[in-house]
């Protein structure tokens, strides 16, 4: 059951990353597209709106790539990854995880819980608010896009 949990948020997260795109395109006026080439989705998604920011080392990207790696396998049994490896390097992390999300997990893939489900939840939301964080516009930017939109609407008329 815990599986199907990691999958059904993982779908969740999915969405929110592909609607994040649509939306951040639009407003941003920038024009990028996911590409499988380019590594995962939040990667492409923070390199995109703030290539500066160092996601690699951030406790809730680790998270969120490991429950990815574990839908892959869990979906795509085909595909290969060291989720041993990956796993360790969380546990490095592990009062960290606690303190912060107040749970114990990340598990091994077939010792996944209901506390893995709980915490993939609350890292994918955490990153929705970083990247809510990371593409806030200037004062600037507001002007310039209230300034757009509104000679696009006197154009209308």
């Amino acid at each position: 059951m815990a599986k199907s949990y990691i999958v059904t948020v993982y779908q969740s997260a999915e969405l929110f990353l592909q609607d994040y795109k649509d939306e951040h395109c639009k407003l941003s006026g920038e024009n990028w597209t996911y590409n499988t080439d380019m590594g995962g989705r939040l990667s492409q998604a923070i390199r995109n709106t703030d290539s500066s920011y160092k996601y690699e080392n951030d406790l809730c990207y680790k998270l969120f790539e490991y429950y990815r790696y574990i839908r892959i396998s869990i979906t795509h049994p085909d595909v290969k990854k060291d989720l041993d490896t990956l796993h360790k390097g969380l546990i490095e992390s592990e009062s960290e995880i606690k303190m912060k999300f107040k749970i114990t997990a990340p598990n091994k893939k077939d010792d996944l819980c209901f506390d893995d489900f709980i915490l993939f939840t609350k890292v994918v939301k955490e990153i929705g608010k970083l990247l809510c964080e990371l593409a806030e516009p200037t004062p600037v930017e507001i002007i310039q896009f209230v300034a757009k939109k509104k000679s696009e609407i006197m154009r209308i008329d």
